[in-house]
């Protein structure tokens, strides 16, 4: 009966160790699928990080041509408004935008004038041709 137990025992032990064998090959299996997820994903990660460090490059050499050649237009315009042939360009630029409101104003007034006057031409037309009307009235008599 000893060995009957001592047997049973090692029966017990030895089905203990299969199913520990079992589970750590499920461990590892996991544990392998797992890291195979998280290697395509640090894949995929790490071309998008290429990727957007290729576009900062992009726009940040963009940026620094950008930044030149404002600089440059900077420079030369403070240099242009220091000469007088700019100076006085734009204060004739100044000049005729305010002559050409005048002019706008006063073709608005001219307008008006001529709507009015065309309006007393037909009101005498009409007097003059009632007045020639009697003269003619007053002839027959």
């Amino acid at each position: 009966e000893a060995e009957r137990g001592l047997q049973q025992e090692l029966e017990t032990m030895n089905l203990n160790y299969v199913q520990a064998v079992r589970a750590l090959e499920k461990t590892i299996t996991d544990n392998v699928t797992k890291t195979e997820d998280f290697e395509e994903k640090y894949v995929a990660l790490t071309r998008h990080l290429r990727t957007v460090r290729e576009d900062r490059d992009a726009l940040q050499t963009e940026l620094e041509t950008t930044y030149s050649k404002l600089t440059e237009k900077s420079r030369k315009l403070s240099h242009m408004e220091h000469d007088p042939i700019y100076r006085t360009a734009e204060n004739l630029k100044t000049e005729n935008g305010i002559l050409k409101a005048q002019l706008e104003e006063k073709q608005r007034e001219l307008d008006e004038f001529l709507a009015v006057d065309a309006e007393r031409q037909k009101k005498n037309s009409a007097r003059m041709a009632h007045l020639e009307a009697q003269e003619l009235s007053l002839r027959v008599q």
